[in-house]
């Protein structure tokens, strides 16, 4: 038989299992929390501007096409800072234990659009340190660029300062830990949902209908919950017993006054015909009758899936 989903059905898989929800976003998001203050290091940036222009005479002029030229060369630029030639100078004369590939990672090299303005920006966990290679760099490329391209058009605009109380770029906090609760919370649902749809198990009469396609003859309420009006009496019959003819005497009247209460239970539709639960097995009684219209039942089986579950109680009644 082919299941579909509503969507009601969905809302209630989450609403069964909200508190594994709960428990995997509240995990992963303490997990994102930790990570952040106590274990990521914390990285800082700082940056450094260059210009970019030609020299130019106190007569001449700029004009659109040098200023066009002077933004296309911004872009050959930017790849000379980040290049072995620039990098390998920087971290020897810093003594810098990385390699060029790792200096590398650290620098990112940006400049606006129609711009001539060029900035260095490095990561490092000392902010002190990522200034230092900011300005060396700066330093070094302004060195090797008049070398390599025989011009002196890049001046230093403002050098690489650390600010007072500067904070870190990385990790963002609030933004960690809001990855760990999305992350948490399609694991949970994913859970949630894997789980309430592998189960094939019986567990209400709604089950029986849905996945076996048999009618639901009636629902029995939990007999060990019904109260016995002899009970009370016998508790009391007990008690007096127990004080005349001693503990051995009254034990012995107990287990009578037990089976005496159990017997009375499986048969409440006999003892106590007004309870609801003998109304439940009357409405059973009737439905069994109605479904044999057309032929005469001859033989009833019951069953339950495990021992002690109550299966010989509604032929005893």
């Amino acid at each position: 038989m082919e299941e579909t989903l509503t969507l009601k059905e969905l809302f209630q898989a989450l609403k069964k299992r909200l508190w594994l929800i709960a428990l995997i976003t509240v995990i992963t998001a303490t997990v994102s929390a930790v990570l952040t203050f106590f274990v990521l290091t914390p990285m800082y940036d700082v940056k450094t501007q260059l210009l970019v222009n030609q020299t130019k005479s106190e007569q001449q002029i700029y004009n659109t096409t040098e200023l066009q030229a002077n933004v296309q060369l911004i872009n050959t630029y930017n790849v000379i800072i980040k290049s072995p030639t620039v990098l390998d100078k920087v971290r020897k004369n810093l003594n810098l234990e990385r390699n060029a590939d790792e200096l590398n990672k650290q620098i990112s090299v940006t400049s606006a659009e129609e711009s001539q303005i060029v900035e260095i920006v490095v990561e490092d966990k000392s902010p002190e340190m990522a200034a230092k290679i900011a300005n060396e760099t700066a330093k070094v490329f302004k060195a090797e660029v008049s070398k390599v391209m025989n011009v002196d058009n890049v001046n230093i605009l403002s050098k690489a300062v650390v600010k007072e109380n500067i904070n870190p770029v990385k990790p963002i906090p609030a933004l960690n830990i809001l990855i760990g609760i999305v992350i948490g919370l399609i694991i949970s649902i994913a859970t949630a949902f894997v789980l309430e749809f592998s189960d094939k198990s019986i567990k209400t009469e709604v089950d029986i209908e849905k996945y076996l396609d048999l009618p639901v003859m009636g629902v029995i309420a939990n007999i060990e919950d019904i109260p016995v009006s002899s009970s009370r009496s016998s508790r009391v019959s007990n008690q007096a017993s127990s004080r005349v003819r001693g503990n051995q005497l009254a034990r012995k009247k107990n287990q009578v006054n037990d089976k005496t209460l159990t017997v009375k239970r499986r048969l409440v539709a006999h003892t106590n015909p007004k309870l609801p639960v003998a109304e439940q097995y009357r409405t059973i009684r009737s439905n069994i009758q109605f479904s044999s219209l057309d032929e005469d039942i001859r033989s009833l089986v019951m069953t339950s899936a495990g021992p002690g579950e109550g299966n010989q109680q509604p032929l005893l009644t």
